[in-house]
């Protein structure tokens, strides 16, 4: 009697479970995940006296460019430094494009002051980027390709403040630009 009641007890126990099995399986949800990604040999990596740079523009007389729009001051040079694996950059070059608030009046330059209180910054004054030959490069543009080597490299730049009216306001003329290397 005592086994046949345990049998019972077992039986019963048994379906209890199942129950709740394909109770918490109507309350289930499910879905389909689908990983995606790529593995490529990268180039050239970016140092960090390259990744967040200040070129130092030097401080200029509102006389070095009152007169007429599109005087430039001297350029400043600069560089982004990039070391690259030789096995992955043979006939391989790279530009550069650089990004940011463009001046409203020379639409191919970076306007100062942005993101500062109106009369607390120079007016009147854009900074240009140009590459090492001097030829403009316009924001949100790439540049000329430039060769790469195995090893360190470094891409040569200047930078210029041009005037983008008649008369200048002094003042910080400070900008921001990010940039892309783009291997090609």
């Amino acid at each position: 009697m005592q086994k046949k009641r345990f049998v019972q007890l077992a039986a019963a126990l048994s379906l209890a479970a199942i129950a709740q099995g394909a109770h918490a399986q109507a309350n289930a949800s499910s879905g389909n995940i689908r990983f995606e990604g790529e593995v490529k040999a990268v180039p050239c990596t970016l140092p960090g006296t390259s990744q967040n740079m200040t070129v130092t523009m030097g401080t200029y007389k509102t006389s070095d460019l009152n007169g007429a729009k599109g005087k430039l001051t001297t350029p400043t040079p600069f560089k982004i430094k990039l070391h690259c694996d030789p096995s992955v950059v043979a006939g391989k070059g790279a530009t550069a494009t650089f990004k940011g608030h463009v001046d409203a009046i020379e639409n191919t330059a970076l306007q100062v002051g942005a993101g500062q209180v109106s009369g607390s910054f120079a007016d009147g004054v854009a900074v240009v980027v140009a590459d090492s030959g001097g030829t403009t490069i316009p924001m949100n543009t790439e540049s000329a390709l430039y060769r790469l080597n195995g090893g360190d490299n470094e891409l040569m730049f200047q930078a210029s403040y041009i005037s983008t009216k008649d008369a200048v306001t002094t003042g910080p003329a400070n900008a921001s630009a990010q940039f892309t290397i783009t291997y090609k």
